[in-house]
């Protein structure tokens, strides 16, 4: 017959044990990364050029382009960074970021592309 130092004993190992994968499921979720937390608007209208670019530094986006492109871009990041605030899987923002460099330089790059293959028509053309 086993005696009750040795139940009691192997009880007290397996609470133990039973406890600690409580534990740890329970502080899987709490390690994630905390909600980001909304970016305030801007009033572009007072910012310099130069204020603008560090803005845009400052969230890894690119710095190429005249005004209208820098505000644009961030207003771009400040949209969907605060759209990610609510998700339960947030994007980073060097995700948003990276992304929004991705869009805009294909853009420029088509509209580059159509400028350049373009073709003038001649106002000098009958038409019959």
């Amino acid at each position: 017959m086993l005696s009750h130092r040795f139940i009691n004993q192997h009880l007290n190992v397996c609470i133990a044990k039973s406890e600690e994968r409580k534990e740890a499921k329970t502080s899987g979720p709490q390690q994630k990364q905390e909600k980001p937390k909304p970016i305030a608007p801007v009033c572009y209208n007072i910012m310099t050029d130069k204020q603008l670019r560090e803005l845009n530094k400052r969230y890894g986006l690119s710095t190429n382009g005249n005004r209208q492109d820098l505000i644009h871009r961030h207003r771009e990041f400040v949209v969907r960074h605060n759209a990610e605030c609510d998700s339960l899987n947030p994007t980073s923002d060097d995700a948003i970021a990276r992304e929004i460099n991705k869009t805009d330089s294909y853009q420029n790059f088509k509209q580059s592309s159509q400028s350049f293959f373009k073709v003038k028509s001649s106002s000098n053309e009958k038409v019959n």
